[in-house]
């Protein structure tokens, strides 16, 4: 079997499950044959993984940091490897049964940020755990209605469960 076959085949399963997902390319390298997603986030838009809701946000962060982003006039993304909350990325990576090497690839090249929509401003919970108990602030910003332009970079909602195609498609 050829590697144009095997991505064929690659190609049907992922069909079959991922329907709107529309892959940019491919490559075989010794036994491994991977997709490659598209880049630019318009080209989400009509997938779950599209953010299609309000774009207006809240940040919990310390006063030191806030000062910080003051001064430099930018909130940075930080690596998975130095958030804040170190499960951040422990549920995705069990569920997905990543290795332990893709899981560091993953927290060493991945940047993300966190935040919450506005309409969590009051929520007792996320003051407490991340506004550091109410001694915190939280930045309030939004993004413009510019996602078209998007590339490498994603906005999604955190599933908590992964989708029943999902599960199938493991």
């Amino acid at each position: 079997m050829t590697h144009e076959d095997i991505y064929e085949k690659l190609s049907d399963v992922a069909n079959k499950y991922f329907p709107e997902l529309v892959p940019k390319g491919w490559g075989a390298s010794g036994p491994e044959i991977h997709k490659d997603l598209a880049r630019n986030y318009e080209d989400y838009q009509k997938t779950p993984f599209y953010y299609k809701d309000d774009l207006e946000f809240v940040h919990w962060t310390s006063l030191n940091n806030l000062i910080s982003i003051i001064n430099s006039g930018e909130i940075r993304l930080y690596n998975l490897i130095n958030s804040e909350d170190e499960n951040e990325f422990n549920y995705a990576a069990k569920e997905l049964e990543l290795t332990d090497s893709r899981i560091n690839y993953i927290k060493e090249n991945y940047f993300t940020i966190s935040f919450c929509t506005l309409s969590n401003l009051d929520n007792k919970y996320l003051w407490e755990q991340y506004g550091k108990t109410y001694r915190g602030v939280a930045i309030h910003f939004s993004f413009e209605k510019n996602l078209e332009n998007w590339y490498d970079f994603f906005l999604k909602s955190v599933d908590y469960t992964l989708p029943d195609t999902f599960k199938e498609y493991q």
